[in-house]
């Protein structure tokens, strides 16, 4: 900007206060108002970019949505000649740089401002914002005491980027830098106040902030940051290795705060705390307290980053044998209530339920690693690492042996038995999904065996016994989750597409009998149950929430739904499959998965990463909650997607979404018929999975269009209007038939392993599609005319296969990637390539789909904020449960 202007909308330009290398900052007037406000001009570079003015002006509004009295203000955004600038809440006083330039302040002073800095970070933070540059050069320090944080939020990257190139360029930073210069380039942030992630160009969270905060802290005791250096490279080697030397703390530095600074400044940010207010909260403890509120964790404690819940652990461990352990005969000894995090290592996620052993003391999960790898781990409460169960590739729903000592789960077409102690697992059945299993004292296993399946039995060895239900009896297709209640001969298991509740209902079944019946009066108020040996029986809610009230489960009737009471929200769900991510232990330690914020967005895709919304959270939360297949028209022009059990229609210029159906059931995974003129889609609307269709215009009504003995899954439809299905057999698994344009079928692949997602050529000569056959899902081609040798395309795994529109390439879902590959004559050319990055795409599968130009794609993109990443634990649950629902029908009879 060459001149200083002297108005800018209402507001008069008094003088220039300062530049820093994102803007200039001037003293303005609101005239309007007759008020003080500070003015920051963006630079014209950033100002000229419609995305960054966008996320810039999206960010400005959820800071003024602030109103906290330790964030300075946003009053709002303003435009002059072409120039954007931000007109900000004008705080008289002084930097706490300034302040520190004096000398450091006393304990108690330092104490004082830094839970007001926590307090204003906390509020943001809150909010969904990171500062990412918090230091003394962005806090005021009033002239009544009272600290005041600036610059806040405005420079968080965009979601789904990393740390880089992208933070380099936010147009909303600002550093005043006679103190600190924030550095230009490719990292973003100043030297000596940046966090270890941060400075390493990698993703970054509000954990960077709690970094920052602990430089903060340290500086207002010392005087100095504990990494300052001579030079930029210099501080940023000084946060990358340097020991935290407390010794410089003033000799009266309370114990407490020095346990903050600890956790505050560890370099494996899992360790840190997850939330500032905890920070603050630990700070004002009484110093007289020997056992911290959070066990100590220091800077490379740990041999491997993302292991650093054996430090959250750590003050548990000797608390933990109280709990562990029985009390003395005769004695009734009162255990604490612990509650920590295990964390995951960066760059690892979530999947799927978890399991706890019966005693307690051992919790089992699937995660996904930063390669995209599936694998199953178990980790022992008691120890720090998580070990990676043997054979465990692509597993999901672990569950234990009675003694702890046996891990089962499926993977692979079939259910798994290892041992905890490691080694390699044993085959026990084929399963070609996988819906819970529950390992009972008498050494049998109850399991689903996947759609069609009713609750199967076999003993721990893997010889089958007589089915424990049937289909019949709920009018059911698949029977799931079962769960045997000790000492009873009943199990609690889920109906899907019963009489009940289509959607899925609890029931009980007797061993002794056969006979079924419904668990819960109300079937639309939850779901499945899962019985605990307080004497309750714990139901899911469609909020997230956890519900429990007490139950007998040798009762005949059902129980009445009004009789729950809420006992935990915000638990994370698996969506579609109706499951919370919870375990509860027989001697009442829970392990959960916290929900985390539905931030998911439909967005175009370009090959470097960048990102166009077509819809935004807001909409994608009531249109897209399951997901499903991604199909857009020939024009480019249209989307249909899977929405909250609806068929949806969006036009993709316009961002406009429309139901195609409305109904109380499930439809799923739409196609467009090759015409265009209908949409075919899944439907359990008559208790089995098939396919219907439904005019694009919507002038009557869905008809059924392919009908299967047995339920019908992903499809692809042709050139001529021949449609490529998967049948899910009982016997063989997964199958792909076809059905010819004169509406006659017949199987195409059918072998006892797992064959699915089927996608016809744009010539309908071939078909792509994935099958384990390797022990490993991996993509084929195969002639669909004739009966030939498929050609396996990947090594090393793949999924959701798509053909370009030319047929020339395919593209499949590989790792964090979705890639491409040349096609010739029905056989792969060369070596395959990333496309585009795929790393935080919905799940579901084929979740994404090609513009018509292949230079872009459609897909659910979810923030990084929406994926799982840690499990909490509690012990003495069965407290919480008799607290807030009551005693235990029969709770004396089962402990």
């Amino acid at each position: 900007m060459s001149e200083t202007p002297t108005t800018i909308g209402p507001y008069t330009i008094d003088r220039e206060l300062g530049r820093g290398g994102m803007g200039v900052v001037y003293l303005g007037r609101d005239t309007r108002l007759d008020r003080a406000v500070a003015i920051k001009a963006l630079p014209a570079h950033l100002a000229d970019d419609p995305d960054r003015l966008a996320r810039f002006e999206r960010e400005a509004r959820t800071l003024a949505s602030l109103n906290h009295p330790n964030v300075a203000g946003i009053h709002g955004v303003e435009e002059h000649d072409g120039a954007r600038y931000l007109v900000l809440e004008f705080v008289e006083g002084e930097t706490l740089a300034a302040t520190l330039d004096r000398g450091p302040l006393s304990v108690d002073e330092a104490i004082e401002l830094a839970v007001q800095i926590a307090a204003g970070v906390e509020a943001a933070h809150d909010a969904g914002v990171v500062h990412r540059d918090l230091k003394p050069g962005n806090i005021i320090i009033t002239p009544d005491g009272k600290a005041k944080v600036l610059d806040f939020g405005l420079a968080r990257v965009e979601e789904g980027s990393a740390s880089g190139s992208a933070m380099s360029m936010s147009p909303t930073m600002t550093s005043p830098a006679q103190h600190s210069p924030t550095m230009p380039g490719v990292i973003l942030g100043t030297a000596a106040y940046m966090s270890p992630e941060q400075a390493r160009g990698r993703r970054v969270d509000k954990r960077t902030d709690i970094w920052s905060f602990g430089v903060v802290l340290y500086e207002m005791l010392v005087g100095a940051s504990p990494f300052a250096g001579e030079t930029v490279s210099d501080s940023i080697g000084a946060v990358l290795h340097k020991d935290l030397d407390l010794d410089r703390l003033p000799p009266n530095t309370p114990a407490q705060v020095r346990r903050v600074l600890r956790r505050c400044l560890a370099r494996d940010k899992a360790q840190r705390y997850r939330d500032i207010g905890d920070a603050a909260l630990d700070l004002l403890a009484p110093q007289d307290v020997d056992a911290p509120a959070h066990p100590p964790a220091g800077a490379g404690v740990l041999p491997r980053a993302g292991l650093a819940a054996a430090i959250l652990l750590g003050a548990s461990v000797v608390a933990g044998a109280l709990w562990l352990r029985p009390a003395p005969s005769g004695e009734t000894a009162a255990a604490p209530t612990l509650r920590y995090t295990i964390p995951m290592p960066d760059g690892f996620e979530l999947t799927g339920p978890i399991a706890i052993s019966r005693d307690g003391t051992q919790v089992a999960y699937g995660a996904r690693d930063e390669r995209g790898e599936q694998h199953l781990y178990l980790r022992r409460l008691d120890g720090f690492d998580p070990v990676r169960i043997e054979g465990s590739r692509e597993g999901v729903h672990p569950f234990f042996s009675p003694d702890g000592d046996s891990i089962g789960f499926f993977a692979r077409n079939a259910i798994w038995r290892a041992s905890t102690s490691g080694g390699a697992p044993t085959r026990l059945a084929a399963a070609s999904e996988s819906f819970g299993a529950n390992w009972m004292e008498d050494d049998t296993i109850l399991y689903n065996a996947g759609i069609d399946s009713p609750i199967r039995r076999m003993t721990a060895g893997g010889a089958p016994l007589d089915p424990v239900t049937r289909l019949a009896d709920t009018t059911s297709y698949a029977h799931t989750w079962p769960q045997h209640i000790p000492g009873t001969s009943r199990v609690l298991f889920t109906a899907w597409g019963g009489t009940l509740d289509r959607r899925g209902g609890g029931h009980v079944v007797d061993l002794a009998t056969g006979v079924a019946r419904p668990l819960i009066d109300q079937a639309e108020f939850i779901a499945p149950g899962r019985w605990s040996a307080s004497g309750h029986i714990i139901l899911e809610q469609s909020d997230d929430g956890l519900s429990a009230a007490p139950f007998d489960p040798a009762s005949d009737r059902p129980m009445t739904a009004g009789a729950a009471r809420l006992l935990l929200g915000q638990v994370h769900h698996l969506g579609n499959s109706t499951r919370s991510v919870f375990a509860l232990s027989d001697t009442g330690v829970m392990a959960y998965v916290p929900a985390v914020h539905n931030d998911r967005r439909l967005v175009r895709i370009a090959p470097d990463g960048a990102t166009q919304t077509i819809l935004d959270q807001a909409v994608v939360a009531e249109y897209a909650a399951i997901g499903g297949n991604i199909a857009i028209s020939a024009d480019g022009r249209q989307a249909l997607l899977s929405g909250s059990g609806d068929i949806v229609l969006v036009d993709l210029e316009r961002g406009i979404p429309r139901r195609m159906t409305f109904h109380d059931h499930n439809d799923r995974f739409p196609d467009w018929s090759h015409d265009e003129r209908h949409v075919y889609f899944l439907s359990n609307r008559e208790e089995r999975w098939k396919i219907w269709a439904v005019p694009t215009d919507q002038s009557a009504p869905a008809e059924l269009l392919i009908d299967h003995e047995h339920n019908l899954w992903h499809f692809s439809v042709g050139p001529s209007g021949e449609v490529a299905f998967g049948v899910t057999h009982p016997q063989t698994n997964g199958d792909i038939w076809i059905r010819d344009p004169d509406g006659q079928q017949r199987p195409l692949l059918q072998t006892p392993y797992e064959e699915r997602e089927p996608h016809l050529s744009p010539d309908g000569l071939l078909l792509a599609y994935t099958s384990n056959v390797s022990g490993v899902e991996e993509v084929y081609i195969v002639p669909v005319g004739a009966r030939a040798v498929p050609v396996q395309v990947t090594t090393g795994g793949g999924s959701s296969p798509k053909w370009s529109r030319d047929g020339a390439a395919l593209f499949y879902r590989q790792g964090r990637f979705i890639m491409r590959i040349a096609v010739e004559n029905g056989r792969p050319v060369g070596d395959a390539a990333p496309a585009f990055p795929a790393r935080n795409l919905s799940s579901g599968a084929p979740d994404y789909d090609l513009d018509p130009d292949g230079l872009s794609m459609l897909a659910v993109q979810v923030s990084e904020e929406a994926i799982p990443r840690e499990i909490r634990i509690v012990t003495n649950f069965f407290d919480e449960i008799r607290r807030i629902a009551g005693d235990g029908a029969i709770a004396e009879d089962r402990q």
